[in-house]
């Protein structure tokens, strides 16, 4: 009895390792299945040093602070950079449409002044 049951024994855990690995198969696929889906993700990375944001096709990178917290590149505040762009596209728009009543030719209307 002992002899037939050593062989059933070596059996079964085999059977047994094998059925293992081929569920940790199985869950190898189903982290590659989620991977694939998480690829929509945002995530982080470094390439060659460098921190690097990645997104989805359509998706964008945001950063929110509080009501008195500041978004810094190199001691620069970005907030305060793009408050100056915009004020200067303002200003810019502004000049263009003041100088359309202006004479095309200033410097002859300077030169006639001059001579008078």
């Amino acid at each position: 009895v002992m002899s037939m049951s050593l062989p059933f024994l070596w059996s079964l855990v085999t059977l047994l390792t094998f059925a293992e690995l081929n569920g940790e198969a199985g869950g190898l696929e189903l982290q590659r299945q989620k991977r694939s889906a998480n690829l929509q993700q945002p995530r982080m990375a470094t390439e060659r040093g460098n921190l690097v944001f990645l997104t989805g096709s359509a998706q964008n990178i945001e950063f929110r602070t509080g009501s008195l917290g500041k978004i810094k590149l190199n001691e620069e505040d970005l907030g305060e950079c793009l408050h100056q762009i915009q004020k200067n596209k303002d200003d810019i728009i502004e000049l263009k449409g003041s100088a359309i009543g202006l004479p095309q030719n200033i410097s002859s209307q300077i030169y006639h002044l001059d001579s008078k």
